[in-house]
């Protein structure tokens, strides 16, 4: 089968590597961050759909609602983690210290200088184990605002 794209196709793709979690008591205090995240959930859900449809259409009709943002859960890996040369830190152990009653905050940080923020109330349980698998836990978070997107400069 022959190849359709364009010689002259270039790409700037975003790679996953360097994506970083972090969390802080405040919105504007130090932000810790965790190096054990392996995967992050699909976030800013679609908006709801409201029916308006009028009685004199033969097609239902409807506009955006509210987002459907509800718990978003990451993954990570149990263990300790940090920098090369630093003190290694039980994440898993200080995320289930978090009281899951107070909002904390969150940034995501994308290798471009992109970031996704939003405060929510934390949750750390253990994943499901298999054979021949590393140990992984679910940080899930109860969303307390909208996520906000700031664009690279």
């Amino acid at each position: 089968m022959a190849d359709n794209t364009p010689a002259n196709v270039s790409h700037e793709a975003l790679s996953t590597i360097g994506v970083t979690l972090s969390y802080s008591t405040t919105s504007s205090g130090t932000y810790t961050k965790l190096y054990s995240i392996s995967r992050v959930p699909e976030l800013e859900g679609a908006p709801e759909q409201i029916d308006v449809t009028p009685l004199s259409s033969g097609s239902r009709l409807y506009t955006p609602g509210v987002k459907g943002n509800e718990t978003v859960e990451f993954e990570g890996w149990t263990g300790k983690w940090g920098l090369t040369g630093g003190t290694l830190v039980d994440e898993y152990a200080a995320l289930r210290a978090l009281t899951s009653t107070n909002v904390h905050y969150f940034r995501i940080d994308y290798p471009d200088g992109s970031k996704q923020e939003f405060s929510g109330y934390p949750y750390a349980r253990t994943a499901g184990s298999e054979v021949n698998g590393g140990q992984g836990y679910i940080l899930a978070i109860i969303l307390a605002s909208a996520i906000t997107f700031t664009a690279a400069s």
